[in-house]
């Protein structure tokens, strides 16, 4: 037997910065503060969220919009970024910055690199657990929608209210 030291390292903890885009801090955005149709929601990501600095096209992005109870927006958060095709949303962290901002409502949305806003067997899964989760933490799901390119005949958004997916 050899005589060999052990030393313990004490583990660092991992601390993870979430932003949380409160709306004085939406340069510009002004009077389109009001989220209360699929088409508003539509616009503040295209004006807004998809001209952040770090925003890429070419990926999927899920993100939560907080509003008040006259539907004001009070901040967004960038909850994930995934690939080409599909972003991971769990309704943990899809509840999170509504819970920290005490905010009475919320919107998801995601943008469907490809333009196409229909949704996927897995958006419309995701939407059925965040229905549930949102009612059992009490605070109102107000719509689900992607965000795609408009063409000829197709909607550049496709919203889950507008589906009655969201009650």
């Amino acid at each position: 037997m050899s005589n060999t030291t052990v030393k313990k390292v004490k583990a660092k903890p991992i601390k993870q910065k979430m932003r949380f885009v409160l709306r004085d801090e939406i340069v510009g955005y002004g009077e389109k503060q009001l989220l209360d149709s699929p088409e508003k929601i539509y616009e503040f990501f295209r004006d807004v969220v998809a001209t952040e600095e770090n925003f890429e096209l070419q990926k999927e992005h899920v993100v939560v919009a907080i509003v008040n109870t006259r539907l004001r927006l009070m901040g967004y958060n960038i909850i994930s970024v995934g690939s080409v095709n599909e972003a991971n949303a769990h309704p943990r962290e899809i509840m999170r910055p509504v819970v920290i901002a005490a905010g009475y409502g919320f919107i998801m949305m995601h943008n469907h690199p490809g333009g196409d806003a229909s949704p996927s067997r897995a958006d419309e899964q995701v939407t059925r657990r965040i229905v549930g989760a949102s009612a059992i933490m009490q605070v109102r799901f107000l719509d689900h929608v992607i965000i795609g390119v408009g063409a000829p005949g197709r909607s550049p958004y496709y919203s889950f209210r507008e589906a009655g997916l969201v009650p």
